[in-house]
């Protein structure tokens, strides 16, 4: 069983979109069952199936909004017979974020590639540190995330300036080979309720969280190892 949190200190970033599809590329890729819980007070989660038309979404749904969600995952886990769990998470360094963070596994931090979303999200880092001085087996993963499309020369600086930035001594930080661009067929995930996986042909989209999500499962291997 492991949990991971998405977690950031800025909004509109693909926080909730990246727990979305994420969520659903873990359990095709590892035929988990997955519970996904929606701990922003705006649930984020629950609005991006709102309009589906096609029954329920392709895992389990749960309100989290709170600050002991600590205390009260794992029983939830362990009587659903859940095998991960996504707590996408306010963003903002809120008492239900450092509440989630105490039991994670695995912290994505998603940021744009921009020095701006850098010293945002930058704020966070104390608070994992702090975590991580209690949890040395801690992983964070930053992912950048809503890039303009193609190979353009900013987005190859961008990868190399976050891991200079989030940097942490006592921390186990990586920065995800997969980028999260910003895509009309996501746009259109939202819009119909759906996650990309659940269209008859991959585009774009689909390849990238199917391989942001090896790098997550291979990841959370290592943790669980």
């Amino acid at each position: 069983m492991s949990i991971i949190v998405t977690a950031n200190q800025k909004g509109g970033v693909g926080k909730t979109a990246i727990a979305v599809h994420l969520a659903h590329g873990l359990a095709r890729e590892l035929g988990s069952k997955v519970l996904v819980v929606d701990a922003d007070p705006a649930a984020s989660v629950y609005k991006h199936f709102r309009r589906r038309e096609i029954g329920d979404p392709p895992y389990t749904l749960a309100g989290g909004a709170q600050p002991d969600i600590h205390a009260r995952l794992p029983q939830l886990l362990q009587a659903g017979g859940f095998d991960h769990c996504i707590v996408d998470c306010p963003a903002g360094a809120s008492n239900i974020t450092r509440s989630a963070l105490r039991i994670a596994d695995l912290v994505i931090v998603p940021v744009q590639p921009s020095f701006c979303d850098f010293d945002s999200a930058e704020e966070l880092l104390p608070i994992l540190h702090d975590i991580s001085e209690v949890r040395n087996d801690l992983q964070v993963m930053v992912v950048i995330s809503r890039k303009l499309p193609g190979n353009n020369a900013y987005s190859k600086e961008a990868r190399s300036a976050a891991a200079s930035v989030f940097q942490m001594e006592g921390v186990n930080v990586m920065v995800a080979r997969q980028e999260i661009s910003n895509r009309a067929e996501m746009v259109r995930a939202y819009t119909d309720g759906k996650t990309i996986f659940e269209y008859g042909k991959c585009g774009v989209s689909c390849g990238e969280f199917n391989r942001l999500t090896e790098e997550v499962a291979a990841c959370l291997h290592a943790v669980t190892a």
